[in-house]
């Protein structure tokens, strides 16, 4: 695989050209420039020719393919939504729309266009295949494995439907289930995809060596594989070799400005260095593709920490905490800006609730570290 959905972007791109048979001659004209490959004055034509009829639904969708042709991709986001307007049961114009907002990282917004496309098209695998995507890259495996685990028996012979799912299996613990699927890729000999899935599953029973070893591997096979260099930097941050995992992370934004990890392990990285602009772009860019996330939220809030900004800090992290009761870390660093804002009270209260915490992991794993106690 050339990457796992390349092949379905490309055939989304021209999903929605339609020549009319009876059109009139300005459409036939603009869609002759398109066909050409001359879109900006295709864009140009379609836009004279929806200003006489407006509502040819045709015209339209063909103007969402070239704007997005253009680059342009808000404008072909609206041309695509105006068509579906007046033609809610335009598929191919709904699939066409989902990718432009696949493509400016609206993932949010894509999946729900793709998981409509799938309730009325339920066999377009590449609706189902980009939606599944797309919630990988929101971190919701689970909607994953409820999209795909059914159609699972029909598609023994899938590899992109097994690398999915696997993905998802290893993102959810389900370590047993991955391995089947990844055995299944196995099968049909030595690829990237495998090495891939091989390197999280060993990572999640806490063989870091193996893992690193395994994604060095899918990197070596397949450098534009999505995801794989952010994977294989936070195994090499997590093995020790910090500065190679910078440049691994940067090599996969270089490839998708919208991968989650880098941007969160990057700005994690320039917080730790108190490089703050750094850290706040990289951690922008990363609530970006997934709001409000928790781990981004806690970064911004120890940044101000960092900075004597605590009322900000203050506000920050005790939303975290009311929405995540067991975040262990967020609590040290509210009692902290407690202390510093001489709310004591408050800072003692924290501290009691990051002690009964930490007796909590420690009874699940005997032996396990606990996090700092607040001073």
């Amino acid at each position: 695989m050339c990457g796992v959905l390349l092949w379905a972007c490309l055939a989304a791109s021209a999903a929605a050209q339609t020549a009319v048979p009876s059109a009139p001659p300005a459409f036939a004209r603009a869609y002759a420039l398109q066909v050409a490959g001359d879109y900006e004055q295709a864009a140009q034509a379609y836009t004279a020719f929806l200003a006489r009829y407006p509502d040819n639904v045709e015209a339209r969708s063909n103007l969402g393919v070239v704007l997005a042709r253009l680059g342009r991709t808000d404008e072909a986001v609206a041309a695509y939504r105006a068509a579906l307007d007046r033609s809610p049961s335009q598929q191919a114009i709904r699939l066409n729309l989902g990718l432009a907002l696949y493509k400016s990282a609206r993932f949010d917004q894509a999946a729900t266009e793709f998981a409509a496309v799938v309730s009325a098209q339920p066999l377009n695998l590449q609706a189902r295949y980009l939606e599944a995507d797309c919630q990988l890259r929101l971190g919701k495996p689970e909607a994953v494995i409820a999209s795909l685990e059914p159609i699972a028996a029909a598609r023994a012979d899938d590899r992109v439907h097994a690398y999915l799912l696997g993905m998802a299996y290893l993102r959810t613990n389900q370590s047993q289930k991955g391995q089947e699927l990844i055995d299944r890729i196995l099968r049909n000999g030595e690829s990237a995809e495998a090495r891939l899935l091989m390197g999280m599953a060993k990572r999640s029973i806490q063989d870091l060596a193996g893992s690193l070893e395994d994604l060095q591997k899918a990197v070596e096979l397949n450098p534009d594989l999505p995801g794989v260099h952010a994977l294989y930097g936070q195994a090499l941050l997590e093995t020790g070799n910090r500065d190679r995992a910078v440049i691994e992370l940067g090599d996969e934004l270089q490839r998708d400005r919208t991968n989650f990890d880098a941007h969160l392990l990057l700005g994690m990285l320039a917080r730790e260095d108190q490089d703050f602009d750094k850290a706040r772009v990289h951690l922008g860019q990363a609530l970006s593709v997934r709001p409000g996330h928790l781990s981004v939220r806690f970064q911004l809030a120890a940044i101000h920490v960092s900075l004597g900004e605590t009322e900000q800090a203050r506000t920050m992290l005790e939303s975290i905490v009311a929405e995540a009761p067991k975040f262990v870390e967020a609590h040290v660093s509210l009692a902290t800006v407690y202390y510093r804002l001489k709310m004591r009270d408050l800072g003692d209260k924290e501290r009691a609730i990051v002690e009964e915490l930490n007796r909590e992991a420690q009874a699940r794993q005997p032996g396990g570290a606990t996090s700092p106690t607040p001073r």
